[in-house]
């Protein structure tokens, strides 16, 4: 069976949430998948003691460091028509690429489609991160999400789900010093391309203090400004 969605899991240190996710992943109702899970230099042994014979894993060394490395090491390898990112400690409900495909394909128009999360665990979600799952869950059409495009990235970055072809033509993701879904989801808007979501919550998205988005300097405030600062440069 050939692979309609590609599904890239960039992973350093899985630890004890990796198998959940890669479970998540390929428990879908949706069966033409490929996981292609990118190891970014781990030193722990989650990879390694993963419980898991399906033949659609794929796990590759990435050819770099850092997310933006390792998600175009995956891309070179996709063999589906639509790319999907996936987080290693989050998970995927059961139909999340059945209603991405879709909401996706009802449109050639769309480049990325993304879909409601939820964080978990709930006693970890503090009054900021309420407030921003509220924000991005209602932001429902391509115009809501253009309007609010330079507030923050309005799609949930490991809900997307990309046409393969857009997503080439925008040389992938970037390592720019700033966070590099907020800048691939601008470049695509830059480009022409259209967005989408699925309004139900597709993705159960792990709240944790050492996430790369609450310690590295490249998703500082001062790193998304100078993230707006180029694309408004070129575009408004």
């Amino acid at each position: 069976m050939e692979p309609l969605v590609s599904v890239i899991m960039p992973v350093r240190n899985g630890g004890d949430y990796l198998q959940a996710a890669v479970d998540s992943i390929l428990g879908q109702t949706e069966q033409r998948i490929e996981l292609l899970l990118v190891d970014d230099h781990s030193d722990d042994s989650a990879i390694t003691a993963l419980e898991c014979d399906d033949p659609r894993l794929l796990i590759l060394a990435s050819e770099g460091r850092g997310v933006s490395s390792a998600f175009n090491t995956g891309m070179a390898q996709v063999s589906g028509s639509f790319i999907a990112r996936m987080d290693a400690d989050d998970g995927a409900f059961a139909t999340r690429f059945q209603r991405q495909m879709e909401l996706i394909q009802s449109d050639r128009r769309i480049a990325l489609c993304g879909g409601g999360i939820v964080y978990f665990p709930r006693e970890a979600v503090r009054d900021g991160a309420l407030r921003y799952e509220g924000w991005i869950n209602g932001l429902l059409t391509h115009e809501a999400m253009v309007r609010d495009i330079f507030v923050e990235c309005p799609i949930p970055h490991p809900t997307f789900l990309f046409r393969a072809d857009m997503v080439e033509l925008t040389g992938g993701y970037r390592a720019m010093g700033w966070p590099e879904d907020y800048d691939l989801v601008l470049r695509l808007w830059e480009g022409g391309g259209r967005f989408a979501k699925v309004p139900e919550v597709v993705l159960r998205w792990r709240e944790r203090g050492e996430r790369l988005s609450r310690t590295h300097e490249d998703y500082s405030a001062g790193a998304f400004r100078r993230c707006k600062v180029h694309l408004l440069s070129r575009t408004l």
